[in-house]
């Protein structure tokens, strides 16, 4: 039985805690830290399950200690991740960190030190790589039946509406002033997406290392984060990756996403069905799609957590540790690299949709340009669309601190420091 303390109660850290409390063979939350007052449905509900409630993670780790937790969950806000997760390694907790693990490149790497100093563990929650569907394509892939990776592209368009970017002080920006958080489609949204690919571009354990990274990021909201992206990544292994995305569409569509090899093509769609067709004509159905896509999604975070929490039990390590995460975090970092500040999207190629009170905005014809970049398997400005503008390709090899494009240095106050701040800043979850 592992013993439970979450940073965040409500939004999607509320969502979290309800998978948890379906594992009571497997774990028990037993403190939480959280904004939200004594009277909100949240804490009144964490009450109601015997879970010590405290204002702040100081307070929090104050009132326990590791003889009577295990691990902390890290479920708040992008920009304190970082910190949260230092100080509770620090305490002597395992954490358990929600996706992006930590914003910066500097971060990563001075969280997995203290991780090996500690010798504490972590775990990452990009859930769908848990997923039974996707062990085992990589194990297909590892066994070399498929033949060598070529390439992979995805497209992702996931609606979200102007009040998405306005549900805390976090959501939407490329930095507060006193941490980077670089919010928006791969950095969020659809980390998991970015996160997958980099995955299963690799036949080797883990994700595959990025050489170059070029990038289109946009903005049509009123925001500075990114919401709708393009980008080429190649592996230093030689894998093209192609990602693009946009949150800024009338209409969600199926996550598609394609991987090329040797010998055969695999389609997935909304990361569950699966199909590898062989160059010979023979196809295999590796995962099927869910009745219910809100079953499934709950179905999805019950096996990441379960995994988590047998591995933690067992004292094994964790199959994604956050330095098993660098990949990701370095192909997030560059993509930024590569572009500086998102660019906005000029008002005569934007407009304003209203549906059920949720105002949208939605950028024109971007469902017919996605589809274009995914088939083409090219960027916005290389199809020519008015209101993109190329980036150049920013090199990986020895990218070690971001950022290192001087319009995004000239955004930070000062010297971002990777050491815990003496207090972490406890902000709502995604």
């Amino acid at each position: 039985m592992i013993r439970l303390a979450t940073v965040g109660t409500s939004g999607y850290a509320g969502y979290l805690m309800d998978r948890l409390w379906e594992l009571p063979n497997l774990c028990r939350v037993v403190a939480a830290a959280t904004l939200d007052k004594a009277d909100s449905p949240s804490v009144l509900n964490c009450t109601k399950q015997g879970v010590r409630v405290f204002p702040n993670l100081e307070a929090m780790l104050t009132a326990i200690d590791t003889r009577q937790c295990d691990a902390i969950i890290v479920v708040a806000g992008i920009d304190s991740h970082y910190n949260c997760a230092a100080q509770a390694l620090a305490a002597g907790f395992h954490v358990l960190l929600e996706k992006p693990p930590v914003p910066t490149i500097q971060e990563l790497d001075a969280l997995t030190k203290l991780q090996q100093r500690t010798k504490r563990m972590t775990a990452v929650h990009f859930q769908f790589l848990y997923a039974d569907v996707n062990q085992r394509l990589k194990a297909l892939l590892a066994s070399g039946t498929l033949g060598a990776l070529r390439r992979l592209r995805a497209s992702a368009v996931w609606p979200r509406p102007i009040q998405y970017f306005q549900r805390s002080g976090w959501t939407g920006r490329l930095r507060t002033d006193s941490s980077w958080v670089l919010d928006g489609t791969i950095g969020n949204a659809l980390a998991h997406l970015l996160a997958q690919q980099l995955f299963l571009s690799t036949a080797k354990p883990g994700m595959a290392a990025p050489s170059s990274v070029q990038a289109e990021l946009y903005r049509a909201n009123e925001i500075n984060g990114d919401d709708t992206s393009a980008i080429r990544l190649i592996t230093e292994e030689g894998v093209e990756i192609i990602c693009c995305a946009s949150l800024a569409a009338a209409r969600q569509r199926d996550v598609l996403l394609e991987i090329e090899t040797e010998k055969a093509v695999i389609r997935q769609v909304d990361f569950s069905e699966t199909v590898v067709r062989y160059v010979d004509g023979r196809e295999e159905l590796l995962g099927k799609p869910h009745p219910s896509k809100a079953e499934e999604d709950k179905s999805v975070r019950r096996h990441m957590l379960t995994t988590i929490l047998n591995d933690l039990i067992q004292e094994k390590p964790q199959f994604l540790d956050a330095a098993a995460c660098r990949p990701y975090v370095v192909a997030l970092n560059a993509a930024f690299d590569s572009n500086g500040p998102p660019k906005p999207i000029a008002a005569e190629f934007r407009h304003t949709s209203v549906s059920e009170n949720l105002q949208q905005m939605v950028i024109e014809n971007i469902e017919r340009d996605l589809e274009m970049c995914f088939n083409q398997r090219r960027l916005f400005s290389e199809l020519g669309i008015p209101w993109a503008s190329a980036s150049p390709r920013f090199a990986c090899n020895g990218y070690s601190s971001f950022p290192t494009n001087p319009l995004l240095q000239s955004l930070e106050p000062g010297q971002l420091s990777a050491a815990p701040r003496s207090s972490a800043v406890l902000t709502r979850s995604s």
